[in-house]
């Protein structure tokens, strides 16, 4: 059990949720069960479409299909029964651009060019890459995608392939409301562009901002989890130690279960329109969130909290199970295209998931990156844990300052789940093989990786980083 679930299990302060809460849940996810076992009609010949939806800062150990021991999730936790769940799905980066662009291109934030947010424009993305929804354009696909956050916005060059491509600007939470789109309205927009394209052969795209920081429920959804009043929880509040670490787990627990229920409405509207029999659904997060862990909030550095996301897959003949195997979601698109039955991605990195074994011993590794923008942008001189790479198997993990490898540190997963205890400068196994295979990765990425220059950025850009607490 990871040090949060475990915090969450052996509190005895928590408030329960009243009994008519729960039966209100347990009504949502019966329905859904129910509505997805329906009798399904023969698939079409060669007709599958596609149904990815991108949580923005859901930390997988906080859902209830990865042991959450409280409601947080009961949608995703029916949708997990009938779904492929990737328990050791790790991002390729702790911010919203680059690892959704790895999603997309099934390569690495070195590799594809999006370093972190609010940065890259149109067209910056490294020579070769070819995004997902390119590629199923051009095999015939009707695209869409439906955003809620400017670090994927068109000005950013995230709609390549899509035929339309909507940015939901308003929010819901009282500050900061340029900072990205409410669920409420996200979920609206991408039922009505169903609505419009269900009888053709579809990729859509649903991202969902609603759990990031800051944190403030709705008040229904504070009443049903018996936690009304919700605490209003900012970067600042937080840092400033305004909250007790319960109210901000509260908190953050409150905004995932109000996503869970736009998850689900948006999962009926498969069902309303006929096409949920015939549509792949993968359901994943770009990053999680420190809740105080590492003595730090928000999302940066290569922690497992960061890291450590949720991957659920649900397909046409596709059994249900569990893999505890070791996944990269530069793996997505590859395995995606694998389920449509689509050509592979030319430029991919990852690998087709379901092509391979599924038992891995401590040969498996997974790399993530992070890149700070305030060098980037001349705010100040580069300092210690500003650019790191790390990679992990199950047993360890090392992540190495690329300008001050005197800093860099290494974990034993197995005994030190919690990353509390540095072992840096350890040999022997499985160190060294860490380390060769670190060095393998840094030998392949472009030469300007650690290059720190100073970046014009226009002045929507900088509002924009400016609303998302970035600048």
């Amino acid at each position: 059990m990871d040090e949060a679930t475990d915090r969450a299990a052996s509190s005895g302060s928590r408030v329960r949720p009243t009994a008519a809460a729960v039966g209100a849940l347990a009504v949502l996810a019966a329905a859904f069960f129910v509505f997805g076992c329906r009798p399904e009609p023969p698939l079409p010949a060669g007709h599958r479409n596609l149904l990815l939806i991108t949580l923005d800062t859901v930390r997988a150990d906080f859902l209830e299909p990865y042991g959450y021991p409280s409601p947080s999730s009961p949608v995703l936790a029916a949708f997990a029964d009938r779904a492929l769940v990737f328990e050791r799905a790790y991002a390729t980066a702790p911010r919203t651009g680059p690892s959704h662009a790895s999603m997309l291109t099934a390569r690495h934030p070195s590799s594809h060019g999006v370093l972190f947010n609010g940065v890259d424009l149109p067209g910056t993305l490294r020579e070769g890459s070819v995004t997902l929804a390119e590629h199923l354009a051009h095999g015939g696909f009707v695209t869409g995608g439906v955003v809620s956050v400017s670090a994927v916005g068109a000005e950013h060059g995230f709609d390549r392939g899509f035929a339309s491509f909507e940015h939901e600007r308003t929010r819901r939470k009282r500050d900061k409301p340029e900072a990205g789109g409410g669920a409420n309205h996200v979920t609206d927009t991408a039922r009505r562009w169903l609505r419009r394209h269900h009888r053709e052969r579809f990729f859509l795209w649903v991202h969902y901002y609603e759990a990031h920081l800051p944190f403030h429920p709705e008040d229904r959804t504070c009443r049903e989890l018996g936690l009304d009043p919700c605490p209003l929880v900012t970067f600042d509040s937080a840092m400033a130690g305004a909250h007790d670490p319960q109210a901000i787990e509260d908190s953050y627990r409150g905004e995932i279960f109000e996503l869970d229920r736009y998850v689900g409405e948006l999962l009926a509207g498969l069902e309303e329109h006929g096409v949920a029999h015939n549509t792949v659904v993968a359901i994943t997060a770009d990053h999680g969130e420190y809740l105080g862990e590492h003595g730090q909030f928000g999302h940066q550095e290569l922690f497992d909290e960061m890291l450590h996301v949720p991957l659920m897959i649900r397909a046409p003949e596709l059994e249900p199970g569990r893999r505890d195997d070791l996944v990269s979601l530069v793996d997505l698109a590859p395995t995606l295209l694998g389920l449509l039955g689509e050509p592979p991605l030319r430029t991919a990195e990852g690998r087709d998931l379901l092509a391979t074994a599924t038992a891995d011993a401590d040969g498996t590794y997974v790399f993530a990156e992070w890149r700070h923008h305030a060098p980037f942008l001349g705010e100040r001189t580069p300092v210690q844990r500003d650019i790191q790479i790390s990679v992990q198997t199950k047993r360890a993990k090392l992540i190495r300052d690329i300008l001050f490898p005197e800093r860099s540190m290494a974990f034993d997963l197995e005994a030190d789940p919690a990353e509390s205890q540095d072992l840096h400068g350890r040999d022997g196994e499985p160190w060294d093989a860490l380390r060769q295979a670190l060095d393998t990765h840094i030998r392949a990425l472009p030469a300007d990786v650690a290059a720190i220059e100073r970046l014009t950025l226009d002045p929507e850009t900088v509002e924009a980083l400016q609303a998302l607490g970035y600048l």
